[in-house]
This record gives C-alpha cells, sequence and structure tokens, in this order.
C-alpha cells in the first residue's frame, strides 16, 4: 500500500466524524432557546439603595414595598403618584420585611424576619406591631421570617415562612387574626398561593404541600429536591412554580403533581437562579438572579428569555393587567414590559 493510500484511508473517516459532529452542534444551536437584551420601558428609584423584596400595588397610583437589610434595616415605602415620590415607614425592629398584601383598600399587612408582622388599618397611612411572640417560642437561631402573606376571606388568612434552608412554618386564622394555628416543619417555605378559598399550596426547600380543610392536614405533593421559590395560580387549580435550580414548572391536581416545563439553563451561559414568578391571564413572567427574565403569553406553553440590561438581581415580579413591574436588589423597580 502506498503512502497516499494510507492518507486517505486516515483522513476519510476523520472527515466523516467531523462532518458528524458540526452538524450535530448546528442542530444543538438551533435548538438552544436564545436569551435577548431586555430595556426596561421605564425605571423608577425608590431613594434608597436596599433589597426591594415584595411591591403591592392598591391603585394604579398607590403602591406599597417593603425591603431592607437584613439583620439592620426594614422599611415600608409608599407611593401615592405611581413611584415619582416616596415615603418611608421604619419598622420599629431594624430587620428587613419581605412581604406585603391588603385584604381591602384599609387593612393590610407586612411580614418580615423573626415573624415580625405589621398591620395598618388606614390604608398604609399607618402601621403597628402585629406579635406573635406568645403564640411561638422565641428562638433567635432558628425563628423564621415571614415571606408570604395571603387572604383567603375576610376571616380565613395565611402567611408561610421560612429561615436558611432550615425550619419553616405555616400559620392559618379563621377569625380574623383573633386566635392563630400553626404548624413548623423542617423545610423553609418560601411561596403560598391561594387555589381556591378552600384549598392553599405552600412551597419551599424541597416541598410542596397543600390542603383542603385546615394546615396540620397538609399533604406532599411530589415536587422534591429543587427549592420552589415562587409560585403562583393560573386557570383554575394549576400553579406555575420556579425553582432556585432554574426549573419552571406547572402544577395539577390542586398542586400536588407537578411537570417540568423549562429547565431555562439552556438559554444562559450560567445557571438561572429564579426568585418570583407573578401571572395576569395567560401572561406569565418569571424573574431572577443576574437580569434573567422568562415570559409566556399562553399559560406557559411556549416561553421567551431576557437578559435585562445592566441589572443587578431581580428579586420580585407583579404582572398587572397589559404591563409588568420587578423589583430589584439596590431598590429600583422596573418596568419590564
Amino acid at each position: 500500500m502506498s503512502n497516499t493510500e494510507l492518507k486517505y484511508l486516515l483522513i476519510v473517516p476523520y472527515r466523516k466524524f467531523y462532518y458528524v459532529f458540526f452538524f450535530l452542534f448546528l442542530f444543538v444551536v438551533s435548538c438552544r432557546k436564545q436569551n435577548v437584551d431586555l430595556t426596561p420601558l421605564a425605571i423608577y428609584n425608590t431613594g434608597y439603595a436596599f433589597r426591594i423584596n415584595d411591591l403591592f400595588l392598591q391603585t394604579d397610583s398607590i403602591w406599597f414595598a417593603v425591603g431592607g437589610v437584613r439583620g439592620e434595616e426594614g422599611v415600608i415605602l409608599r407611593t401615592d403618584d405611581a413611584a415619582i415620590t416616596w415615603s418611608k415607614f421604619n419598622t420599629e425592629f431594624p430587620r428587613s420585611m419581605y412581604c406585603v398584601n391588603f385584604l381591602n383598600e384599609q387593612m393590610g399587612f407586612a411580614g418580615g424576619e423573626y415573624l415580625q408582622l405589621w398591620r395598618t388599618s388606614d390604608g398604609g397611612n399607618s402601621w403597628n406591631y402585629y406579635g406573635l411572640d406568645q403564640q411561638v417560642p422565641f428562638n433567635e437561631e432558628d425563628r423564621p421570617s415571614i415571606r408570604d402573606f395571603e387572604f383567603s376571606n375576610d376571616s380565613c388568612w395565611f402567611f408561610c415562612g421560612g429561615e436558611n434552608l432550615g425550619e419553616g412554618v405555616v400559620y392559618e386564622t379563621r377569625n380574623t387574626g383573633a386566635n392563630w394555628n400553626f404548624i413548623f416543619r423542617q423545610n423553609e417555605f418560601r411561596s403560598l398561593v391561594l387555589l381556591n378559598e378552600d384549598r392553599i399550596a405552600v412551597g419551599g426547600h424541597g416541598l410542596v404541600l397543600s390542603k383542603s380543610d385546615r394546615i396540620d392536614n397538609l399533604s406532599s405533593a411530589d415536587f422534591v429536591d429543587d427549592f420552589m421559590t415562587g409560585m403562583t395560580v393560573i386557570g383554575d387549580d394549576h400553579c406555575i412554580g420556579v425553582t432556585y435550580n432554574g426549573a419552571i414548572l406547572r402544577a395539577s391536581n390542586s398542586a400536588m403533581n407537578w411537570i417540568v416545563l423549562e429547565k431555562g439553563n439552556a438559554a444562559f451561559k450560567a445557571r438561572i437562579n429564579w426568585n418570583d414568578v407573578d401571572a395576569f391571564g395567560d401572561h406569565i413572567v418569571a424573574v431572577g438572579n443576574e437580569g434573567v427574565v422568562a415570559e409566556s403569553t399562553d399559560s406557559g406553553v411556549n416561553w421567551r428569555y431576557y437578559e435585562v440590561v445592566n441589572s443587578p438581581e431581580l428579586i420580585s415580579v407583579k404582572v398587572v393587567k397589559d404591563f409588568v413591574l420587578a423589583t430589584t436588589s439596590d431598590g429600583r423597580i422596573l418596568r419590564l414590559f
């Protein structure tokens, strides 16, 4: 065999391997979800450089935001002119606030570290400490933060919380706060949704619980091995959830059964850490660290991915009719769409 023939025999298989690899690469790239740079339609500065953990829109112009510095400062912010100017209420204890929600135009709650609850009965003009110290033994090491608060009706309210991937708590009152029932779990809870007036779902570290009548009947769903950082309800008895490890999931059967819709990582160079998700009708938006955004306009069937230009972490999101707001780790509120 000549040198030329030997060289040909060696090169041909190599070329075939190269072509196969090249076409496989093109196929993978073509199937890969692409992220698009997103420039916010508007940027609202609260005037404070700390993390904004939650946002509540009472009207088109009256908004409430809560946040602060962990272990140092907790605040409740209010604007009466759609984020042009802000007033600040400092909580008595210098610890961060995590959630805010209103039952009606006058009464609302804000929750924070160490089971702090602050209550307003005048539409958020003033806030008073609403202590639960006598109901829960005080333990500085594992006393959970309040992460989410929901009203089922005028008299039945729920909130959940947790701390450092450790102990979690779910609270329930059925008599407008005169008495509270609670349970502890060795799992941090981060999100709570009302599936209907008689059922809630609570999500957190490696666990989703759902209930049909009282919190002591909470049942474990088939969600495991991840951290559910946010949930929102779409349609009848269906949920969308997002996780710390970058998954977007959908639940049926009263949040008992979960399927992965998107892993998300394919659209970004680094791992996504989702922080929150919200929906209005078929419109769903999730936000996370490093300015990442996922959007679906068909109830989660298809998704588009974005990265907000020059954005820090996106902490919470609100989808309201035809616009979407996201809070940041540096005191801003962005109108994404």
